[in-house]
C-alpha cells in the first residue's frame, strides 16, 4: 500500500528544504546541513515510493523525471553522509543534485513542452530524447561515482562527463531545433 502524498508531506519538504538551503549558504555547520539533508533524503524517497509505477519505464519524458528526482534524493542522501565518510564531498553531493538532477528534470520537460506547444504528441517523443536522456544519466553517474572511487584519474572522468553532457544537450538541439523552427502541426497559432 503506497503512502499517502499529503500536503503535509509537501510542506515539510518545502519547510526542510529552506532550511538547508540556509544552512548551506549562511552557516558552515555541517552537522546540522546533514541532519537535515537526511531528512529531505527520507521524504524524497517517500515520494520516489509514492511516483513509482512500473510504465514509467516505457516513456521517457516520464523516466526522465523520475530518474532526475532520484538523483536529488541521491544527492541529499550525500550531503547527509559528508560528516562521515570524508570522500564525499560537497562538490560531489551538488553535481549529483545539479547534473543528475536538474540537468535531466530540465531535459525532459523541455522535451514536452517543445512537443505539446508545436501540436505534436507528448506521448511519442523522438528515441533520440530517450537517448540523449540516457547521455546526460551516463554523465552523472561518471561525475559522481568514478571521481570519488578513483580520484587520481579525476581530470579524466571530468572530461569524459562533459563529453556525455555535451553529446546530450547537442543531440537533444538536433531532434527538436527542427521542430521549434517549423509552424506547429495543428495549424494553431502559438
Amino acid at each position: 500500500v503506497k503512502l499517502k502524498n499529503s500536503l503535509l508531506l509537501d510542506r515539510s519538504s518545502l519547510g526542510l528544504f529552506l532550511v538547508f538551503a540556509l544552512a548551506e549558504v549562511f552557516t558552515s555547520n555541517i552537522q546540522f546541513s546533514s541532519y537535515v539533508a537526511a531528512a529531505l533524503c527520507v521524504v524524497s524517497l517517500i515520494r520516489l515510493y509514492n511516483w513509482y509505477t512500473l510504465g514509467i519505464w516505457k516513456a521517457p519524458l516520464l523516466w526522465g523525471l523520475y530518474v532526475a528526482f532520484a538523483f536529488i534524493t541521491l544527492g541529499f542522501f550525500i550531503f547527509a553522509l559528508m560528516p562521515y565518510i570524508p570522500v564525499l564531498s560537497r562538490s560531489i553531493a551538488l553535481h549529483t543534485i545539479t547534473f543528475g538532477g536538474i540537468a535531466l528534470i530540465t531535459m525532459s520537460m523541455m522535451a514536452r513542452v517543445t512537443l505539446g506547444h508545436t501540436g505534436r504528441n507528448i506521448q511519442q517523443p523522438s528515441r533520440w530524447i530517450g537517448i540523449a536522456q540516457g547521455l546526460i544519466v551516463a554523465g552523472a553517474i561518471t561525475r559522481i561515482a568514478p571521481v570519488t572511487i578513483f580520484p587520481e584519474y579525476y581530470s579524466s572522468w571530468i572530461f569524459l562527463s562533459q563529453l556525455f553532457w555535451i553529446a546530450g544537450f547537442s543531440l537533444f538541439v538536433l531532434v527538436n531545433l527542427p521542430i521549434l523552427i517549423r509552424p506547429r502541426i495543428d495549424g494553431a497559432t502559438g
